[in-house]
């Protein structure tokens, strides 16, 4: 099937070549007359330029008509109708550019056909001409791009009120982690050294270094028995393919013990300092779902685990990159529970099933199921539902 189907293309192309030297031979014996093209076929192509054009702006308005109701609907946060409304104002400028422009391109090819024995007027520079279309949208791009930063910095640098709540969002391949304060309505200290199975995020609390310790040092008991094992079957001949894993081996032994000595000095500098490890035993930890409360301002900190990725709130009109080794920030207030906004996206004719965040940086094969579902409450089911999670201390120790 290969063959027949690669001898077709050749015998398409031989064909195709064939048909084009036939047609240049012809053009030769036809002499002038060759490019000779008549008045009505230029009629006609002109009629088509322009119903062309016609047919595009019906289909480009249909499909804003009838595709419409997939557009989200109102903005669920505070700050998401000055985003709305940059967005509406840039929208409708490149709308009326584009049709005021395609209808008078369409146009002139319709009415400005090449009829005989007339020539079009040329020339060669015109400065009034030249500053127009340069000053003009100059001036249109500045207006868009003074008004974006101002509706930026609006939207980034909100002032903190006494009853927001401060959670932190950590991304890692494929899934999304939320920390939220305990009664102290403070967030913990975290640090990498400190992530083991019973601790995904790596919250610092004395019991957490503690666990850490134990957890990294049965690694590196299991590390150096597994490199022992490689080591002697490297040295038998015919299991060089072992060299590789040897060296994988011991690249990991080598970073547990790193980490050992990071969390021994850990408990050596905070062995006197309670006040170093609070916060964190309250705190809880959510990893199926984002609950926030309405007309309460979230306070988010973003972390990454592993590779760039980005904290997308469509519904929300919210976004933030979550950077490997650095931390981001990012505020808003929702305006509608879940519940609310159903009935609101119901009468614009939206569709709405569930708020959502998702991943809206490439970060891997599985990067399409990194999706987080947010459910907004009242205050006073938000607060019921997070009473319901155990606190870090209590999970750590299995209570």
């Amino acid at each position: 099937m290969a063959l027949l189907i690669f001898l077709t293309v050749v015998l398409v192309v031989v064909a195709v070549a064939k048909i084009m030297r036939s047609h240049e031979l012809s053009t030769k014996l036809d002499g002038d007359q060759a490019d000779f093209i008549s008045l009505s076929e230029i009629k006609t192509q002109g009629f088509l330029y322009a119903l062309f054009g016609a047919i595009l702006f019906i289909l480009i308005i249909v499909q804003m008509c009838v595709w419409g109701k997939y557009i989200l609907p109102s903005s669920a946060s505070v700050h998401g109708d000055e985003i709305d409304n940059l967005f509406d104002v840039t929208m409708y400028l490149i709308l009326f550019t584009f049709f005021v422009t395609h209808i008078v391109m369409f146009g002139f090819i319709y009415k400005y056909y090449q009829k005989k024995d007339q020539k079009a007027y040329w020339f060669p520079h015109n400065n009034k001409l030249e500053m127009a279309w340069t000053i003009i949208p100059a001036i249109v791009l500045l207006s868009l791009i003074t008004y974006g930063l101002s509706t930026w910095q609006s939207v980034m640098y909100q002032d903190s009120t006494k009853d927001s709540v401060k959670l932190e969002l950590v991304a890692e391949q494929f899934k999304w982690t939320v920390r939220y304060p305990g009664k102290d309505r403070v967030l913990g200290k975290v640090n990498f050294s400190a992530i083991t199975g019973t601790n995904g995020i790596g919250i610092m609390t004395s019991a957490a270094v503690d666990s850490s310790l134990v957890d990294t040092r049965k690694q590196i008991a299991a590390l150096e028995i597994t490199v022992k094992e490689l080591d002697s079957l490297v040295n038998i001949g015919g299991w060089s393919g072992k060299a590789d894993d040897l060296d994988d081996a011991e690249d990991n032994l080598s970073a547990f013990k790193a980490n050992e000595r990071r969390l021994i000095r850990f408990q050596e500098e905070h062995k006197k300092d309670a006040a170093y490890y609070k916060g964190g035993e309250d705190d809880v930890v959510v990893r199926d779902t984002l609950y926030l409360a309405r007309d309460r301002m979230a306070e988010f900190t973003f972390r990454s685990k592993d590779v760039l990725h980005s904290a997308y709130f469509p519904h929300f009109r919210a976004q933030m990159n979550c950077v490997p080794g650095q931390k981001t920030y990012f505020t808003f207030t929702p305006k509608y529970t879940t519940e609310e906004m159903k009935e609101v996206a119901a009468s614009e004719g939206k569709k709405f099933v569930m708020y959502e965040l998702v991943c809206n940086k490439i970060c891997g094969a599985s990067h399409y199921k990194m999706r987080f579902p947010i459910v907004v409450l009242t205050q006073k089911d938000f607060d019921a539902r997070i009473a319901t999670y155990k606190v870090f201390g209590d999970e750590l120790t299995g209570k």
